[in-house]
């Protein structure tokens, strides 16, 4: 799947789906999802008036340390 085809399937997401769930973006370590989510993907929402929240779980190793980040 292109950044396209990513970012057409994502908008579709957020904006025909109501459960309040989230997208996950797995792969390799340097594959390029940082980079994609950060130059492609959020700049392609944000144009479309799309609200997203970005959230690392790198260098998270249990669910407290997670619930400290948004505090």
């Amino acid at each position: 799947m292109n950044n396209e085809e990513l970012n057409s399937y994502i908008e579709r997401y957020a904006t025909q789906y109501t459960t309040k769930t989230a997208v996950l973006l797995t792969g390799e370590w340097g594959s390029g999802k940082s980079y994609y989510i950060n130059n492609v993907m959020r700049p392609y929402l944000k144009k479309r008036r799309i609200k997203c929240v970005v959230v690392s779980l790198y260098g998270v190793d249990n669910l407290a340390e997670l619930s400290n980040e948004f505090c």
